[in-house]
């Protein structure tokens, strides 16, 4: 799972310069949401959508939180058999 999310006004400069990041701007996504609640979020939804039956037969997560241009999510499902 990878969620991305949109860089708030604020981190970027101002005038010409204004597609540029600030010398301050973070580079890691530390700020709210928790990734553990983006990825039980998801989770619940793909069990409600039906894509898997119980999210508790997940064995394994890899999840990122990153800044983009926009925000959205990235999911892979893998089927073990």
């Amino acid at each position: 799972m990878m969620f991305s999310f949109t860089r708030p006004k604020k981190h970027y400069r101002t005038g010409k310069f204004s597609h540029l990041l600030t010398a301050i701007a973070p580079q890691e996504m530390v700020n709210k949401p928790d990734i553990d609640n983006c990825a039980k979020f998801y989770l619940d939804s793909l069990v409600l959508a039906g894509l898997i039956k119980d999210d508790n037969l997940v064995v394994s997560l890899q999840c990122f939180k990153v800044w983009e241009k926009v925000g959205s999510v990235y999911i892979e499902v893998i089927k073990w058999t």
